[in-house]
Order: structure tokens, then sequence, then C-alpha cells
């Protein structure tokens, strides 16, 4: 069975434990976190075995799903970017900061 390629946007407390969980998963292969944040980002990509971005476009065209858990002001911009790629997406809560 073909590997689902998973991505995690944000290592914060909340992207930390999707990228835990993904790199665990039998079906799924997590091809990469991002972070600006870049001494926390290479730590645990270092930790997970897996590779580092800066920039979540890096990521737009090697990824079929991808897991978002930056701060929320930011959560739109994102998700919006690769559901326009056609890649499947989850978003931490809440999904936006107002309703427009």
């Amino acid at each position: 069975m073909k590997k689902i390629k998973v991505a995690v946007i944000g290592t914060g407390h909340l992207g930390k434990i999707h990228a835990r969980i993904y790199s665990q998963l039998k079906n799924v292969e997590l091809i990469g976190i991002c972070d600006l944040n870049t001494t926390k980002v290479r730590k645990l990509a270092l930790e997970l075995q897996t590779n580092y971005f800066f920039d979540y476009k890096q990521l737009i065209d090697k990824t079929d799903a991808v897991s978002i858990a930056t701060p929320t002001n930011q959560h739109y911009k994102i998700a919006s970017a690769f559901l326009k790629a056609k890649v499947h997406v989850m978003v931490e809560k809440p999904i936006c900061c107002n309703l427009k």
C-alpha cells in the first residue's frame, strides 16, 4: 500500500504532537516539518528523522496532506494555499480569527 505523504506546518506544542504521531504511523511518510523558528524545527526534524523547511510553500508540491498548527492568524493563508493545490488539510482550531 502506498504511504500517504504528510507534512506539519508549525512546531509548537500541538505541531510537535502531530509530527510525532505521523512519524509513528505505518501508512504515513512524514516528509517534513516547517517552522520559522530555525533552531526548534531543526531539532525536531533530527529527532523525528525527517526534513525541515522554513517556508510552507516549499511543501505544497511534495505532500498529499498537511497539518497546520500555526498561530490562528496564519491558518487561512496557509490552508488556502494547500487547498488550491488540492492537498488535504487539517487545521488546528480555531480555523480563523473571524467569520470573514
